[in-house]
């Protein structure tokens, strides 16, 4: 114990003699370390976290496309998945449910919006469901017309005070009586942390053709031994076969994927994959340049060694002063990194869950034993990587040779081929990193500066929700609605108010199939597509659109009177070249499921183009049609004030005066809520680009240390060739040349694996290609210029080089 205490106090003393090597050591061990170790509790919680529901990662969704374009169909019915049921190996058991329901509660006159989802009794049994109260959903709950509800145990406790009587009570759900037959325990929380749970049966409308009508998404855990890729194709054939059968939809595939896939959209798990990738390439940037600072000190110190290997100090005792001392600034390291980590992690995790509605339950940073495990075993790996080199040289070098080395190193003529190598794969690595950041800024650049096309600014957007039950008219809900624009128009400082039924960013892909005669959308075919939503008559005047041709949708269509629509002017010119759209009909049909029946519009104005989809999408076409023909019972909201945004209390409050039994939710300000799904671009830009800052300050230390150790070690050739006639700016020319023919072979490397890989940036990517010329030119120049500013103070040890001082050690 007494030697152990000895070696940490002598490590103490060395690295502290050593104040500038360390503090680089400790700032690249550090950084490295908490960059990683973000990066992983990213990861991890996207892809490893284990779902109290999903033990092993087994349960798959399975959703019905469209077999061109594989966007997603509103659901798949009841003889379907009987089908399924009947024909599939792959699964222990299917089972109905609807993951994401807005559900309406109502109590006192007033109306909430509730987290809910639809489940069947055979996906509780499949779950593993065990009530803390009452009972759960059972196969009469699945007919239609059921009106039971399940609580989850925090709703029950936040909003009922935790009432033990709760079972049997009747709330008004959805305006009708339905009855508490349950709570759940918190450790129930599937599919996302829900209040509330209905059961199949729950939704009238599908009673009168149950069988088939498309409302049920498919929920399945794989048997052990079968892969999703096996369920798949066994999936694909059955679809075929009941086609053939009569009892599937034509046009339509199935797909497989994980549950959890379907909580957080493709970019964010590419970010992830992206950003651990990357930690993992500047862990090995870090080790590399400490392995470089450590074999430096290393060989300015072979003299000591040899000494005290003389003196009977064994090989062994001084790898472990070496281990000692490197070991100690890992620790300090780790220590820094975590503590960085701590306060770091629950931003970059904020940062994030913007970008989702709603944010899974299981995306949280935590600070637990397996990330400070992560974060000890980074810190051994950097210690290792660091004094292994050091290491093998005690190990494989005589005390003789130690000495011999150490007399003579400030004056030999030694060209290391490790120190080319070490230039070679910081190079490389600082060359990928580059690349990575610079394709990601780029593509933010451009997100930055797209063209809407509409002015979001001042805008308020508040979803609101109709109650099916309290609103079962199309007059009703046009009604309510009424009154709600006119109840927010009055307000002081609106200007202008405007109901959309979808916001603009709710599809990444056009949903909306067009042609100009109806025949072709039988058959399946469309003649183009855009996005199709319905609107007030007053939304361009909310978002600023200019009408080009024509003139607005009327303020309260007649029942009989035509469909009216407008439409973008680039669609309008594809549609009719060379024509006036102004009067044109056109069949549209709205949304995925290739069966539903076309709606025919007459094209009343042509507005200018706009963005009409989700920031990656560059949709611009677009089909906006009055919202009282369809009536539907969900829309957005938008107020837009003179000189801000409007108040949220003060809009709310007017609105729930004027229709208390009208629900709102996910209120914001509506420029922010459009640059959401962009933030994740930024985040990793971000994060990305830290990455490189931190590689490329590391390399620059790293090629210089490397220069000054090389030239301390050639002094007298350097002196020689002065003394003959030499002058120094050729001399540091020809030394730094290699360091240059170094530097180009590793951006090389470089750029190479990073054209290789870059095309997995995909959705990432915005108004850039993955190959992007100027990128790549850009980032292998700046490598030679590193490499250059790295070398140049050298050449002022090429100035002050003295020959006779160099000539008189012969």
């Amino acid at each position: 114990m007494d030697l152990f205490t000895y070696e940490i106090r002598l490590a103490a003393r060395r690295i502290f003699r050593r104040r500038a090597q360390s503090a680089i050591i400790l700032v690249t061990f550090a950084a490295s370390v908490a960059l990683a170790l973000l990066s992983f509790a990213l990861f991890r919680s996207i892809f490893l976290t284990d779902l109290s529901f999903d033990p092993g990662s087994r349960l798959l969704l399975v959703q019905q496309v469209t077999a061109n374009t594989g966007a997603n169909v509103s659901f798949s019915t009841p003889t379907e998945l009987d089908y399924w049921r009947q024909h599939q190996t792959q699964f222990e058991s299917f089972a109905p449910v609807s993951l994401f329901r807005t559900t309406m509660l109502t109590e006192g006159g007033a109306t909430e919006r509730c987290y809910g989802a639809t489940l069947s009794s055979d996906a509780m049994r499949l779950l593993g469901a065990q009530p803390l109260l009452g009972r759960l959903f059972t196969a009469g709950d699945d007919q239609p017309g059921s009106t039971t509800v399940i609580l989850s145990e925090k709703f029950w406790r936040t909003r009922f005070g935790a009432d033990p009587s709760i079972v049997g009570r009747a709330l008004r759900v959805e305006a009708k009586l339905a009855t508490v037959v349950g709570v759940m325990p918190d450790t129930f929380r599937f599919p996302n942390d829900q209040q509330l749970w209905l059961p199949i049966g729950f939704a009238p409308q599908w009673a009168t053709d149950y069988a088939s009508s498309p409302f049920l998404e498919i929920i399945g855990r794989l048997k052990p031994g079968a892969t999703r890729a096996i369920a798949t194709a066994e999936l694909a054939r059955i679809a075929a076969e009941s086609r053939a059968a009569g009892s599937a939809r034509a046009g339509l595939s199935p797909r497989v994927v994980p549950l959890r896939d379907s909580f957080i959209p493709e970019n964010i798990r590419l970010s992830a994959r992206v950003l651990f990738a990357l930690a993992l390439l500047f862990v090995a940037g870090s080790c590399l340049n400490a392995a470089n600072l450590v074999l430096i000190d290393f060989l300015g110190r072979t003299g000591e060694f040899g000494v005290a290997s003389s003196l009977g100090l064994s090989r062994a005792a001084l790898v472990r002063q070496l281990l000692c001392q490197i070991g100690l600034l890992a620790l300090a390291s780790t220590a820094l990194a975590l503590w960085i980590v701590s306060i770091a992690g629950p931003i970059l995790f904020a940062s994030l869950a913007v970008t989702l509605n709603p944010v899974p339950y299981w995306l949280a940073f935590v600070v637990d034993l397996p990330l400070v495990g992560i974060g000890a075993a980074l810190g051994l790996l950097a210690t290792l990587a660091a004094a292994i080199g050091p290491a093998l040289l005690l190990l494989r070098s005589s005390p003789e040779t130690l000495m011999r080395d150490g007399a003579s190193g400030l004056r030999g003529s030694r060209r290391a081929p490790w120190r080319h190598a070490l230039v070679t794969a910081q190079v490389a690595v600082l060359t990928l990193l580059a690349i990575f950041a610079g394709l990601l800024v780029n593509s933010q650049w451009h997100l930055a500066r797209r063209t809407l096309g509409f002015d979001a600014t001042n805008v308020l957007d508040i979803r609101i929700a109709l109650n099916a039950e309290d609103f079962k008219s199309p007059a009703s809900r046009i009604t309510v609605l009424e009154r709600l624009l006119t109840t927010a128009r009055e307000l002081p400082g609106v200007t202008a108010a405007s109901l959309i039924h979808e916001d603009l960013d709710y599809y990444d892909t056009p949903n909306g199939f067009l042609a100009t005669q109806r025949a072709q959308l039988d058959q399946g075919a469309a003649q183009d597509q855009s996005k199709m939503t319905y609107i007030s008559e007053d939304f361009p005047a909310v978002a600023r659109l200019l009408i080009i041709e024509g003139e607005a949708l009327p303020q309260t269509p007649e029942p009989d009177s035509p469909n009216y629509a407008l439409v973008t002017k680039s669609l309008a010119a594809r549609l009719w070249p060379g024509q006036s759209a102004l009067g044109r009909e056109l069949w549209v049909r709205r949304g995925f499921n290739v069966t539903a029946p076309p709606i025919l519009i007459v094209v009343r104005g042509i507005i200018s183009d706009f963005q009409s989809g989700s920031g990656f999408a560059d949709q611009r076409d677009a089909v906006l049609t009055h919202y009282a023909k369809p009536a539907p019972l969900y829309f957005n909201l938008l107020v837009r004030g003179e000189r801000s945004v409007p108040s949220l209390p003060e809009v709310s409050a007017a609105l729930r005066r004027a229709a208390p039994n009208v629900a709102q939710y996910y209120p914001g300000a509506w420029s922010e809520k459009l640059e959401r799904q962009l933030q994740i671009v930024a985040l990793t830009s971000r994060l990305t680009s830290i990455f490189a800052a931190f590689a490329g300050a590391l390399c620059l230390f790293g090629i210089y240390g490397l220069t000054v150790s090389a030239f301390a070690q050639r002094t007298r050739e350097f002196g020689i060739r002065l003394a003959l006639g030499g002058v120094p700016g050729g001399l540091w020319r020809h030394f730094a040349r290699g360091y240059l023919g170094c530097a180009m072979l590793g951006a090389t490397l470089g750029l190479a694996i990073a054209a290789s890989l870059a095309g997995a940036l995909g959705s990432l990517l915005y108004g850039v290609q993955p190959w992007d010329g100027a990128t790549y030119i850009s980032v292998g120049a700046g490598m030679l210029a590193l490499t250059a500013v790295a070398c140049l103070p050298s050449l002022n040890r090429f100035r002050r080089l003295d020959p006779a001082i160099c000539l008189r050690s012969l």
